[in-house]
């Protein structure tokens, strides 16, 4: 059965804060309210709110207001009309005030007559990551890991991969995760698959090696997925790159 409340919706891969919020209020009518960055920016401008929700006290005052507005009787259409209206009528450029319900009252707020907008968070310079990834092979199945490196991904099963300075820094931290995992080592050999991938400001080189499995245990920290169960499993999105272009 699939769970009804919060702390057990957490521990399924993938489900963070925002997704079981949503699936609690929106499936089981329970008091969660949603936050996201169109609910921000509606709050913003109606609570003359300045700030984004990278800024921890603007994340605590809109989700306090926000918590103050929720339906009790209807979560759900609550959580779905505020994200709605953030992502057709109050727009970050140009919002359509004057087809917005009640607009007479909304309009005496100050805030929407100056066109106030929630500060948008500033971007911060692309950085380029090395990253080593492995493919761990065994019959119809592969192994992953949940998360990568630098607390990234946590909620997601990937393959087995590494972070560094450099290709062959990657690789050697990459054998240095495996070891510990009783895996032995990658292939010190050519990569079978290279890639690029983007994660908020991160711009990875991904460098895929096929490892020796001749110690590799199913036990431990490791979870064999089969390879025709990819496209429905909890995998990230490098996950599924790298599996398309090395399997």
């Amino acid at each position: 059965m699939f769970p009804a409340d919060y702390r057990r919706l957490r521990l399924l891969p993938g489900v963070g804060d925002y997704t079981a919020c949503a699936i609690l209020s929106i499936a089981f009518n329970q008091p969660y309210a949603v936050l996201d960055g169109n609910v921000a920016r509606v709050l913003a401008r109606l609570e003359a709110l300045r700030g984004n929700l990278h800024q921890p006290s603007f994340r605590r005052t809109a989700e306090a207001r926000l918590e103050s507005l929720l339906s009790r009787r209807s979560p759900g259409n609550f959580n779905q009309s505020m994200m709605e209206l953030g992502q057709t009528i109050c727009l970050p450029r140009a919002p359509r005030c004057p087809v917005l319900p009640g607009a007479k009252v909304v309009r005496r707020f100050p805030a929407w007559r100056s066109g106030f907008l929630a500060v948008a968070r500033p971007k911060r310079a692309a950085e380029s990551h090395e990253l080593a990834a492995a493919i761990i092979r065994r019959g119809p199945r592969v192994a992953m890991l949940r998360g990568l490196d630098g607390g990234l991904l946590d909620d997601l099963w990937n393959f087995p991969s590494a972070f560094g300075s450099s290709a062959g820094d990657a690789l050697a931290g990459l054998n240095g995760k495996l070891a510990s995992a009783g895996i032995s080592s990658v292939l010190s050999g050519h990569a079978v698959a290279e890639l690029r991938h983007r994660i908020t400001y991160r711009s990875i080189h991904v460098l895929v090696y096929q490892a020796d499995v001749s110690r590799a245990t199913r036990n431990g920290p490791l979870r064999w997925f089969p390879v025709a169960g990819l496209a429905q499993a909890p995998i990230s999105q490098l996950a599924r790159k790298i599996a398309r272009q090395a399997l």
